[in-house]
């Protein structure tokens, strides 16, 4: 194979066509290059008949400092029509490549993982000294070290520093970006604030990159003259406005002030305790959505570093358990005036209250990645005056059910944790649903009628059928069992014998043409029912128009977690917070609330039938692996959503009926059902949109 520059593309990407035979499977691409600048690679294969960003995958990144080769892991699907390497410059550069060669990677390479980026180390060389560290740790720096001179900065590769660090640091030494534009406001309300906190506010406001920047300082009027003059003299080269309070100092009664007094095309709210980063405006105002967050670092008293906020992308669900959003979100004043004032009546809960319904008028939200509000934890912050003693987590239960009242959606609202302020939504069927449980086996008669007993003696909701599909049984005690529960439940059980090689999509597919159910559950025979209501909890999601898959939460029999949604990596997807041990700890509270998945794993999944034949059911082309995986992506693709709900949970005895990877047949088949997995959704493996502080 050879490479031939093709153009460079209007984001200064720089293509190259890959020419030749093109072998598929997995191999690694060897390359030299040089350059002025280290740039990411990105390959491209057209199975569709165009190239598109699914297809595609962030294979390494072309160091301008290295002169022998680069090696990158890549699989090639059968079928393949074309390759394009995208050079992703920021900034176009003169540069050479040369792929030198081609090697097919063998099966004990792939099963040591030692082709992922996650189980890598790089080096990178600073001052005089080599330094091992992640993949996205190196990136960073080789990315950084294009726009500026990094001798000051080797903090930034010691293994002093945490991973979570070294990326916001990497964020905070961005040298500054200078631009303008639309005008900003920035709404600070203040009451009660400490002085020192309130001046680094403004300071950091006055200190944007971005030029074209309001800063409103609302002051309640029980702030002290002298500080208020003092502020006058901070706004000397800012278009800063401080207006005196009225009523109490609510937090909304005072950024209701300040919004009157914008004259900005869009808005932030900065607590008066809080800090910008100097390029937050300029990585705001770099997207144009309606509504636009970032991820927050929490510093201390002094400003330093103490912990990272990553926040996933757009998650509905996510934000009717929890205020996810959290701070430093940018509003178009179109979304403002079409929302109306805060509500003060929510108290401490009205920037909650505000941001459910802002978000129900908005037609784009964007998470930006970069680090760009510094949120102050100390024990002197700002405490707003309230009317009422009503805690905060019973005001933001208030503010999700009046939200579920404008959305016409019917449920109960739950406090899980009234100190973290973490809720829990259950939705009632408005029509009665038939759900058709489908389940695959053979043999292992004993974990058959574990599953079964536990479903036909726990569930809770009535209106369902089990189809029990039999792949070729042979034990006489496994047909006993059939005819014992044919007979307990006369109605309601029916086994579908099929013989065909074992390949659990079709076997689910054939099922779920011989099923009747308006809802379809693909259960394993090694699935342990824990919650009486499990039906009834997923169903309340799986109903709503813009939901895809609905799963649940599974534990092995010891009570550890295997599953609680799916997290893309490097590698493959992966169980979240798997074999964890919940405790009554801030993760597991965490790890424990509805949520926004890519996927979740077809041991226990429920989805409408019209979604399930939408995209064709299961691929048979998966026969045993990601098959659920790919499934969800399609509903994906579709535009809904695929969520995680805690509140159903069961155990989950893994893959007793199969084993998990134990020949060299079962070895080859994954590698070559990962590849094909990864060939169709290649983009995700590094871009998963849901991965945030909340996942595990």
């Amino acid at each position: 194979m050879q490479l031939t520059y093709s153009h460079t593309a209007a984001n200064q990407h720089a293509i190259y066509d890959v020419n030749g035979i093109i072998s598929s499977g997995w191999q690694y691409l060897m390359m030299t290059y040089q350059g002025n600048q280290s740039v990411p690679v990105r390959l491209y294969w057209d199975i569709e008949g165009t190239f598109q960003l699914n297809h595609s995958e962030e294979v390494g990144l072309f160091d301008c400092k290295k002169t022998d080769l680069h090696v990158f892991p890549v699989y090639i699907a059968p079928q393949t029509k074309r390759l394009q390497l995208s050079l992703e410059f920021e900034i176009a550069s003169e540069h050479s490549i040369e792929l030198k060669q081609v090697e097919q990677m063998s099966l004990a390479t792939f099963l040591s993982l030692a082709w992922s980026k996650k189980y890598q180390s790089f080096c990178f060389d600073l001052n005089a000294n080599s330094y091992s560290m992640s993949y996205n740790r190196y990136r960073g720096l080789k990315l950084l070290e294009n726009k500026r001179e990094l001798t000051s900065l080797e903090n930034l590769a010691s293994a002093e520093i945490s991973e979570e660090q070294a990326c916001y640091l990497l964020d905070e030494n961005e040298p500054p970006l200078f631009t303008s534009g639309e005008l900003v406001s920035v709404v600070i309300p203040v009451f009660n604030v400490n002085s020192n906190y309130l001046l680094e506010s403004v300071q950091s406001v006055k200190g944007q990159s971005y030029r074209s920047v309001e800063c409103i300082v609302v002051v309640h009027s029980d702030i002290p003259q002298e500080l208020e003059d003092l502020l006058k003299r901070e706004g000397n080269d800012i278009q800063l406005v401080i207006i005196k309070g009225e009523d109490l100092g609510t937090f909304a009664h005072l950024v209701n002030q300040g919004i009157k007094q914008a004259k900005g095309t869009r808005l932030l709210i900065l607590h008066p305790d809080d800090l910008l980063s100097t390029n937050s405006v300029a990585w705001f105002m770099q997207e144009d959505a309606d509504i636009v967050y970032c991820n927050e670092v929490y510093v201390n008293s002094l400003g330093q570093f103490m912990t990272s906020y990553q926040k996933p992308n757009w998650s509905p669900e996510l934000l009717l358990a929890h205020n996810y959003l959290s701070k430093g979100v940018l509003f178009k004043m179109s979304v403002i005036k079409a929302v109306g004032e805060w509500n003060s009546r929510f108290e401490h809960a009205a920037e909650y209250d505000y941001y459910l319904r802002s978000t129900e008028q908005a037609s784009s939200l964007v998470r930006i990645k970069r680090f760009g509000y510094k949120q102050r934890l100390a024990n002197d912050l700002t405490q707003w005056a309230t009317v009422t003693t009503t805690p905060t987590s019973e005001r933001g239960k208030q503010a999700i059910e009046e939200a579920l009242i404008r959305r016409k959606l019917h449920g109960n609202v739950t406090i899980k944790d009234a100190e973290a302020n973490l809720y829990s939504v259950s939705y009632h069927l408005q029509r009665e649903e038939k759900i058709s449980i489908i389940i695959c086996t053979r043999d292992q008669p004993q974990l058959l009628d574990r599953c079964l007993t536990s479903i036909f003696e726990k569930t809770d909701f009535p209106n369902y059928e089990v189809i029990v599909v039999d792949n070729g049984s042979r034990e006489e005690k496994t047909f006993q069992i059939f005819n014992t529960w044919k007979s307990k439940e006369e109605m309601r059980f029916k086994v579908v014998r099929d013989e065909r090689p074992f390949n659990f999509s079709a076997l689910n597919n054939q099922a779920v043409r011989q099923s009747s159910g308006t809802i379809l559950v693909l259960l394993n025979n090694d699935i342990e029912v824990i919650s009486r209501s499990w039906l009834n909890d997923m169903a309340g999601y799986a109903i709503q128009e813009d939901i895809g898959a609905v799963g649940a939460l599974l534990y092995y029999g010891s009570g550890h977690v295997q599953h609680a949604g799916a997290v893309f990596n490097d590698v493959a997807p992966i169980h979240s917070y798997y074999k964890g041990w919940l405790t009554n700890d801030s993760v597991s509270k965490l790890v424990q609330l509805q949520r926004n998945f890519l996927a979740v794993t077809g041991a226990c999944l429920m989805v409408k039938r019209t979604l399930y034949e939408a995209v064709g059911g299961l691929e048979e082309a998966f026969e045993s692996s990601y098959n659920d995986m790919h499934f969800c992506m399609e509903l994906y693709r579709l535009g809904k959503r695929n969520l995680f709900i805690p509140e159903a949970s069961l155990y989950h005895h893994e893959s007793i009926s199969r084993g998990r990877l134990q020949t060299i047949e079962t070895q080859e088949e994954w590698m070559k059902e990962l590849g094909q997995f990864r060939s169709l959704w290649g983009y995700y493996f590094q871009e998963d949109p849901y991965v945030g502080t909340h996942t595990y």
